[in-house]
């Protein structure tokens, strides 16, 4: 499991993106993020056999700062790219989703 991110803070918005393996959540990330100046980006498999490549948690931090009446407001978004669903042969699902409650519970 990826370390959790510790400086988490209470205003930020986690977003964990969760699907079958091979459905895209990683490229979708991806493509998130490239309109969001990050330059953090997530493994995407290259096969086209729909096998699973994200294999632990990654967390990538999107900074979003606002003014909103002359006043600014730091916010945070943490989307989360996980493991996919339904490829017994990496995890089960059980285990997928326990290891993003753990990372949720740890930050």
């Amino acid at each position: 499991m990826t370390e959790a991110i510790h400086s988490v803070q209470l205003s930020d918005i986690v977003i964990p993106v969760i699907g079958s393996t091979g459905a895209g959540k990683s490229t979708f990330i991806n493509y998130l993020l490239a309109g969001a100046k990050s330059k953090q980006r997530v493994k995407v498999s290259n096969d086209y056999e729909l096998s699973g490549c994200t294999k632990n948690i990654e967390a990538v931090v999107i900074d979003c700062n606002r003014y909103v009446e002359s006043q600014r407001f730091n916010r945070r978004i943490v989307i989360l790219d996980t493991p996919g669903l339904d490829d017994d042969d990496i995890f089960t699902n059980l285990e997928v989703m326990g290891r993003i409650v753990k990372w949720l519970k740890a930050s």
